[in-house]
């Protein structure tokens, strides 16, 4: 084809319109990416066993349970875990109940992971009657390791 032909202009078109597609995809992918971050750390509370208690409702809330219970409704009852390491945690015997909705997102696992013996990395509003209302739930299992104090 010659640099003049009209079937060559076409072709580059398409390429250049593939080309900036793709651009535009990958550098949504990364906003989002990067928002979701944001938004996990912004102005919120890591809670421990001993920190839950004291929280005032309305409070943003960041915690690691181990989950005993789910009702078909998404309420979790689960057990707060403390932090020894990124990767260890220790049992705390604080329960916790956590309300999850269709608007609750969910990171590395779906809702069907969900389940007793499955550990959480919760981040929500703490509620009137000290539930937590999940506005994301990261799916822990097989990442962390969970030890009797």
């Amino acid at each position: 084809m010659a640099a003049g032909d009209p079937q060559c202009g076409r072709e580059r078109a398409v390429w250049t319109t593939v080309i900036l597609a793709a651009g535009l995809l990958i550098a949504t992918a990364i906003w989002g990416v990067a928002a979701r971050a944001a938004k996990m750390k912004a102005g919120t509370a890591a809670a421990e066993s001993g920190q839950f208690g004291s929280l005032a409702p309305g409070s943003k809330v960041k915690v690691v349970v181990a989950v005993e219970s789910v009702s078909p409704e998404g309420l979790i009852h689960g057990e707060v875990l403390d932090k020894k390491s990124e990767e260890d945690y220790v049992h705390s015997r604080k329960a916790v109940n956590i309300r999850s909705d269709a608007a609750t997102t969910f990171v590395m696992g779906k809702q069907s992971d969900l389940r007793p013996a499955a550990v959480v990395h919760v981040s929500g509003k703490l509620l009137e009657d000290r539930s937590l209302r999940a506005e994301q739930i990261v799916i822990l299992t097989g990442y962390v390791q969970v030890q009797e104090r």
